[in-house]
Formats: C-alpha cells, sequence, structure tokens
C-alpha cells in the first residue's frame, strides 16, 4: 500500500512539475511575441533575456519544451 501511495505521489509531483514547465513557456512565448512586435523582428534569445531577466537557458528549455514553435524567437544555429 504503501508503494502505491509514494507512486501516486510521485505522478502527482511530476504532474505539477509539468504544468509549471509549460506556464513558464508561455510567458516566454507572450513576452517573445510582444519585443517582437515592438521592434517589428524576430527576437534573439539575448535580446529576450535582457528585456525579461530571464535566463537564456531558462528561454532555451521553454523553446525546447515548445518544440521550438516559438515564432518570434530567432532560430540559433
Amino acid at each position: 500500500m504503501e508503494a502505491m501511495e509514494n507512486y501516486i505521489s510521485e505522478n502527482a509531483s511530476e504532474k505539477k512539475t509539468g504544468e509549471m514547465l509549460a506556464e513558464n513557456a508561455n510567458d516566454i512565448l507572450e513576452k517573445a511575441e510582444e519585443l517582437s512586435k515592438e521592434l517589428g523582428r524576430k527576437v534573439t534569445v539575448e535580446e529576450l533575456s535582457e528585456e525579461t531577466g530571464i535566463s537564456e537557458e531558462k528561454i532555451r528549455d521553454a523553446a525546447r519544451i515548445t518544440a521550438d514553435h516559438i515564432e518570434f524567437l530567432e532560430s540559433e544555429g
């Protein structure tokens, strides 16, 4: 029974983490869109990081989570 409770607890934790990652990715997407419209072009990871205070690593992670579908973000490489 304890193993089942641990399994349920772990799954709930993973779901919460996944939801938080998706929420962060959505926030970054919105900020990239706003900055892109302001500048009239796609933005770089560096520009988005400077504008938002979000680390470049977190922005890249968000891009990976969204399968690089942040259309307002200039692709790297």
